[in-house]
This record gives C-alpha cells, structure tokens and sequence, in this order.
C-alpha cells in the first residue's frame, strides 16, 4: 500500500503545477479532475488502513470528502472557478497534513529503519575496467 505521504504529494504536485505563474499552466492540464479523484480514492483508503486514530481519521475522512466534493465535475468548470477549486484544495491539503503530522512522521520513522536493514559489506570496490 502506499505511504500516506507519497499520496498527499501526488495530489499536490499537479495542483502546483497548474497553479504556477498566476494559473498560467491551468489550460495545459488535462484530465486533472480524473487524476485527482482516483488519487483521492487511495488516499481515503489509506486514511482508513492507518493509525491515527479514530477521531482524526474522521476528521481526515472528511476533508477528503470536501477535496472530492471539490473536483467532481472540475473539468467541465470555467478557468475562474478551477482556480478558486484549485485554492481551496490547497488550504485542505496543508490541513490534512497538519492533522496527519504524527502519521507521516511514523513513516518517515519506518522508512529510515528500512534503510538501516542493509546489511554491511567489507568486500572492496571493483576498479579493474569492464571490457
């Protein structure tokens, strides 16, 4: 499954792309609504597979909830409103964050004991060149 961080990522980095330069990127976006929606899926799903507790899994469930509620029907907007859609979604994903603060730390947590499982080697480099 994927980490819940990976996932607030992948929902912002095309929000900020498309609002870069004053929204001058917006038109080049396609599919953006789809996009979003899907990853707003997983993200619930990861919301409900966490630890965060139950009173800010709600709270989380719910802000995806207004994120979805947001993008449903994105594409069919005008340029005015996908920008105000756009704002909104940003403000709700930095609280989702917040809220979701603990959570992201224990995966960075776990991601650097991962890291640390590598089993240590003594055998020398290899510097003869490869023919």
């Amino acid at each position: 499954m994927e980490r819940l961080r990976d996932l607030l990522e992948k929902i912002e980095q095309p929000l900020l792309f498309s609002s870069r330069d004053d929204y001058r990127h917006l038109p080049l976006v396609r599919d953006l609504e789809t996009t979003i929606l899907t990853l707003l899926d997983r993200l619930a799903d990861q919301i409900n597979a966490s630890p965060i507790g139950a009173e800010l899994s709600v709270t989380a469930n719910q802000i995806t909830d207004n994120l979805q509620n947001l993008f449903k029907k994105f594409d069919t907007h005008s340029p005015a409103r996908k920008r105000e859609i756009i704002q909104e979604s940003m403000q709700l994903l930095n609280e989702l964050k917040i809220l979701t603060s603990a959570e992201l730390a224990r995966e960075d947590a776990a991601g650097r004991a991962g890291v640390d499982r590598f089993p240590e080697t003594n055998a020398p480099l290899r510097t003869d060149p490869i023919r």
